[in-house]
């Protein structure tokens, strides 16, 4: 791949962070909390600052817990299990990409001293580690993958010109337009790969993808965002401290090592020239407005598609019926329209649907009480 050279300066760095983490231990009085949430009514539950909720069916594990703050997932906790007479899995904690848009690290790692501790099968894997290092290591929590991320407002197609191509493994990944919306350098599978993954992907698409405008509203003010993460897998952050990471200068250092054989460009940008992302408690109440232009966008373009449907080939309604991509209330709903064999259209829209009849008991509750 032919090089077009480009050096990035500061200017071209929109922001710089640990974007994931991974480790092996446990919830702390994880049986208490799960009692709450083992109730027929509901899998949520108020957890300090979070919302929980429990998901079963989770393959390799008895179940997962996630921690939601401000209707984002935040935090996710999987218990072990065993699979068969000889393997078993081992608990572990993972920190969602999105966690870093609504907290900085430093508040991350305390919740994770506060709330996780050490299980036997950790405290081996230590002492393995500390025969190896030939030292004694103070840091308890045991490492599984940490990811670090920079965006730099560039195309993605000049960004990866910049990129050598050398032995390493590469494959694309292909929107719904066939437009290449991520490259991959070295192999994908954990099983294959333990060490190192760099993914190169358009971050206004995945932004827009995911329906995360509420979280990067001063993302979308760029033309382009080409997002550049590293994802240190089990061998290489096995020997990492987690304390480390609030190292800036530490964790810059760790990015560019692992990624100068593969290109240049990061060659004039010093740790100290980053912009940190801003959070979201700082977004304006205007930026929040992003997520419900975006929803408008996409139901604009949902009922456009839709009489085209109508005109040109056969009635949306019914593709999405024999699809079965239909809410349980909408149902109800059709149910309570029918009139003589039709569906009464001014009774669905205004009068005794499930949505409706909700809204006039919540209502005539609160009368009553102002009554009384």
């Amino acid at each position: 791949m032919k090089l077009d050279i480009m050096k990035l300066n500061k200017k071209n760095i929109i922001n710089f962070e640990v974007d994931y983490i991974e480790l092996f231990w446990t919830l702390k009085n994880y049986k208490e909390i799960e009692k709450g949430l083992d109730s027929d009514n509901s899998n949520f539950r108020v957890f300090k600052w979070y919302t929980l909720e429990k998901s079963d069916n989770i393959q390799n594990y008895q179940y997962k817990i996630t921690f939601w703050k401000k209707e984002v997932p935040v935090f996710a906790w999987y218990l072990w299990d065993q699979l068969n007479l000889y393997i078993e899995t081992k608990d572990y904690f993972c920190v969602y990409g999105s966690a870093f848009t609504l907290m900085n690290l430093n508040e991350i790692i305390d919740f994770i001293n506060e709330n996780l501790f050490i299980d036997f099968w950790s405290q081996n894997y230590i002492k393995e580690i500390n025969k190896k290092m030939n030292e004694k290591r103070e840091e308890k929590f045991i490492l599984k993958r940490v990811d670090l991320a920079i965006d730099i407002i560039k195309p993605i197609d000049k960004v990866v010109k910049n990129f050598r191509k050398l032995q390493s493994k590469w494959s694309k990944f292909f929107d719904e337009n066939w437009n290449i919306q991520t490259y991959y350098i070295w192999e994908k599978k954990n099983t294959l790969n333990k060490n190192l993954l760099i993914r190169i992907y358009d971050k206004i698409a995945d932004i827009k993808q995911k329906e995360k405008q509420f979280l990067y509203p001063h993302y979308l003010k760029e033309k382009y965002v080409t997002r550049i993460e590293l994802e240190f897998r089990s061998e290489l952050v096995k020997f990492l401290y987690l304390e480390k990471l609030l190292d800036r200068n530490y964790i810059f250092s760790l990015f560019t090592s692992y990624i100068q054989k593969h290109t240049c460009i990061f060659e004039n940008i010093k740790w100290k020239d980053i912009r940190l992302k801003k959070l979201i408690k700082s977004i304006t109440v205007q930026d929040l407005h992003s997520r419900q232009l975006a929803k408008q966008r996409y139901l604009n373009t949902f009922l456009w598609y839709s009489r085209k449907f109508l005109e040109l080939w056969t009635c949306p309604v019914h593709i999405l019926i024999k699809e079965w991509i239909i809410a349980d209330f909408t149902k109800r709903d059709i149910w309570l329209s029918i009139v003589d064999w039709i569906l009464d259209m001014k009774k669905y829209r205004e009068w005794l649907t499930t949505k409706n009849i909700k809204y006039l008991f919540t209502n005539n509750q609160e009368n009553d009480k102002e009554g009384n």
